[in-house]
């Protein structure tokens, strides 16, 4: 589902610009003008309701997974080393609380965000995703990687974004990709001068760990799709006045003949190890 995730997003946009034309000025009122201008009153107040307990079941979770960590991760360790499960929990119930009405209360500002709502909180959680992604991208390329490593890497990123946030010398995409480039070689530059011993994976044969043998050739169709509903939404797919032309489809097949061939060399590299 997650592959499909901009045409949940992007879809909706893409019909209401059809549809509106140039008579909204702000992209945020984009989705709800759509609803009420598609939809009866009946089905429009059915879908508002969805909308709102999808909003709540989220807002929940957030503050439920929140209160975990920070009893768990920060309270515990620091100031409840001998307190009990019923402590923690109560510790975890009043954080909640707070966490809810700090929230109630920054909410309205968001809406004054110069670049909308919605590329305001893509901006903030690449600050934090990221550095997620480039530990784990690097782990899975080498066994070598020291723990300080990952530490440098991490602050190297988050201090530039922070950096390039404020004095936004381009698109924040832009200069994501650049920091996670230079985080990640960083982060091999001290691999090469500090390895430390090679990780070996310990099967103790509790469960059955070998590798699905069409897990490339799945690899392949999922990376293909992703990059196929991106071109299908870019300039040269479906968001051009005249709709999609030979160019989207050429697009499409370069990059199913790219990613084929590049896991072909990965199965096969894998197939020479065994």
């Amino acid at each position: 589902m997650k592959v499909f995730t901009p045409v949940i997003i992007i879809l909706p946009g893409v019909m209401g610009y059809q549809l509106l034309g140039d008579n909204i000025s702000n992209a945020e009122t984009v989705y709800p003008t759509l609803v009420r201008t598609v939809l009866p009153v009946p089905i429009a107040g059915v879908f508002a309701a969805a909308m709102f307990g999808a909003v709540l079941s989220t807002f929940n979770s957030v503050l439920n997974s929140s209160a975990t960590l920070f009893a768990v991760n920060i309270y515990k360790p620091k100031w409840g080393k001998n307190k009990s499960e019923k402590d923690l929990v109560k510790v975890g119930r009043i954080f909640s609380v707070v966490m809810g009405i700090f929230s109630m209360v920054v909410a309205p500002l968001f809406m004054y965000a110069p670049q909308g709502l919605y590329n305001f909180f893509q901006s903030i959680n690449l600050l934090y995703n990221i550095p997620v992604l480039i530990v784990i991208a690097v782990g899975y390329l080498t066994k070598k990687m020291p723990a300080i490593a990952g530490k440098i890497g991490v602050c190297v990123y988050m201090i530039g974004y922070v950096i390039c946030y404020f004095i936004k010398p381009m698109h924040y995409l832009y200069y994501t990709t650049f920091l996670f480039i230079i985080s990640c070689l960083v982060m091999f530059f001290i691999a090469k001068k500090y390895p430390c011993e090679e990780y070996e994976f310990e099967n103790n044969h509790v469960v059955n760990v070998d590798p699905w043998k069409n897990r490339y050739r799945f690899g392949d169709f999922v990376t293909w799709t992703m990059i196929a509903v991106y071109i299908a939404f870019s300039p040269i797919g479906f968001v051009r006045s005249q709709g999609p032309n030979v160019y989207t489809f050429v697009a499409m097949a370069l990059a199913a003949i790219l990613i084929g061939v590049i896991v072909k060399i990965l199965e096969k590299r894998s197939d020479n190890k065994k």
